[in-house]
């Protein structure tokens, strides 16, 4: 039998319930599987700013990244981080051992990646190191997503600094890109590239062209 979707949950506690509740039931249904998901996910993003979900928001945001994590919802997930976190009234609290298991359990290292940017103390290179692994031991998939996320979210240039023979072999008019988003570091890049004069011009061309459209 299936759930009722439209009945009322009374805790986050019973939304749990009901999502291992679901799992077992529609292992084989992966339409309906997927339709209750949703539910259980707008359902705890209704919730979290409630007054009586405070105590329950570690349960709330992990589960709540969990079935976006089980989705493969990049886009989703970076604006959990980006967008949502802004507008909510508590910060995030995530259990992070269990987002981690859990990431492996699904081999979902983008995902991960993406957890490890934006949540994780210091975690920026780590997450860089891992979209890296994917692009050279799987396919070239994350190459854009890589390049365009850095781009939007990235202003340092030590946070490339470590990758940056890399990022140059892979694609250099792209990484003189990302390079020029560390606006407040120009001097540090300029001296970086001090010894490739061809580079070192690319990149003062790149700047003098934004600066146009600025």
């Amino acid at each position: 039998m299936d759930p009722d979707l439209s009945s009322p949950i009374n805790s986050p506690s019973e939304t749990l319930h009901l999502k291992f509740g679901v799992q077992s039931l529609h292992k084989d249904n992966k339409e309906l599987y997927e339709r209750s998901l949703n539910f259980l996910l707008e359902y705890l993003r209704e919730i979290r700013n409630e007054f009586w979900a405070n105590k329950f928001l570690k349960v709330i945001d992990t589960h709540t990244l969990k079935i976006l994590v089980e989705f493969r919802d990049s886009d989703g997930i970076v604006n959990f981080f980006s967008k949502e976190l802004p507008n909510n009234n508590s910060p995030l609290i995530i259990d992070e051992d269990d987002i981690k298991s859990f990431c492996a359990a699904f081999s979902r290292l983008h995902e991960l990646a993406i957890f490890y940017w934006f949540y994780i103390s210091h975690g920026k290179s780590e997450a860089i190191k891992m979209w890296i692994r994917l692009c050279e031991n799987e396919s070239a998939m994350e190459l854009p997503f890589l390049f365009g996320f850095l781009q939007r979210f990235n202003s340092s240039f030590d946070t490339l600094l470590p990758h940056l023979d890399w990022f140059f072999k892979t694609d250099s008019n792209e990484t003189l890109g990302l390079l020029s988003c560390c606006k407040e570091d120009v001097n540090l890049i300029c001296d970086y590239l001090k010894d490739n004069e061809r580079l070192l011009l690319k990149f003062l061309e790149v700047l003098l062209i934004e600066r146009k459209f600025e």
